[in-house]
Formats: C-alpha cells, sequence, structure tokens
C-alpha cells in the first residue's frame, strides 16, 4: 500500500522521490572523475538494451502502456484510499 512508503528504511516517500536522486547527483559531480569509470559501463549497457529495442520496435510504443498502467493504477489507489480510510 501507499501508507507503507513512510516505513521504507525509515524515510518518507517524498525522500526518496526528490532528495536521494538531488543527493545522488551532487555525489556525482562533486566525484566526476572517479563516477565516469563506474557510469560509462552502465550508460554502454544501457544504450545497448535500447539500441537493441529500437532495432525491433519504437521503444516509446513499447513503454506507453505500463505508463498508462502506472496512471491508472495511481488514479484507483487514489480514490479507494480516500474511501476506505
Amino acid at each position: 500500500m501507499i501508507k507503507d512508503w513512510p516505513d521504507m528504511l525509515g524515510l518518507p516517500l517524498w525522500f526518496w522521490l526528490f532528495c536521494a536522486p538531488v543527493l545522488l547527483a551532487v555525489i556525482l559531480v562533486i566525484f566526476r572523475q572517479q563516477s565516469l569509470s563506474y557510469l560509462r559501463n552502465i550508460w554502454r549497457m544501457l544504450d545497448r538494451l535500447y539500441f537493441g529495442f529500437s532495432s525491433i520496435f519504437n521503444p516509446g510504443i513499447f513503454l506507453s502502456p505500463f505508463m498508462y498502467k502506472l496512471c491508472i493504477a495511481f488514479f484507483f489507489f487514489n480514490i479507494f484510499g480516500k474511501l476506505f480510510n
């Protein structure tokens, strides 16, 4: 349930969505040279994955149903959460 998020390692959802990515970005900028060696391997893997998918079909068309399902799930969680609480 959505109410379980504040218990995620003792930190609220807003921390995981906003503060943690900003902190990670700041750390990567500060340690730019060290992080480039690690991130370069990840970028290569993600590029292969993306270009592999794009040679078969358009990734946007493939991913749009999943985004649609997330929006529908959020909508129903929001409505049913208000109804049952």
